[in-house]
């Protein structure tokens, strides 16, 4: 839904509201790559007791 709001925001600016969108679009994509980049390639094993 953000998508087709912000791309008609492109297109009408002065309806408002696109930076936010961009924003949340923004600190998605970023947490996407910092979960990948931070993320622990080597898990432990699981200890079962």
């Amino acid at each position: 839904f953000q998508l087709i709001s912000s791309s008609a925001s492109l297109q009408h600016p002065e309806a408002g509201g696109g930076v936010a969108f961009f924003a949340h679009i923004g600190g998605f994509v970023f947490g996407l790559l910092a979960v990948r980049l931070f993320a622990s390639r080597n898990r432990p094993a699981p200890s079962y007791r």
